[in-house]
């Protein structure tokens, strides 16, 4: 797993073992604030499942939150 895309450890029982994939959506999930406008870009959204525990989640990586908070700020 690439150290730059999620945290290492699960945030629901800190296991170690997270697969990323997508999780529904045609061609990604994506995110779109609230205050955006009508060609505003939306922000593609991965997905995480723990191993061990089985919690499943969103992540946004980490260029794309930059670009979203510069967008905001």
């Amino acid at each position: 797993m690439s150290t730059d895309k999620l945290e290492p450890s699960c945030p629901g029982c800190r296991g170690a073992n997270l697969c990323l994939g997508t999780i529904g959506g045609n061609p990604a999930v994506t995110f779109r604030p609230d205050t955006a406008r009508f060609f505003s870009l939306n922000y593609p959204i991965r997905g995480f499942v723990c191993l061990d525990c089985g919690l499943v989640g969103y992540h946004m990586e980490a260029g794309w939150l930059q670009k979203l908070r510069a967008k905001q700020g």
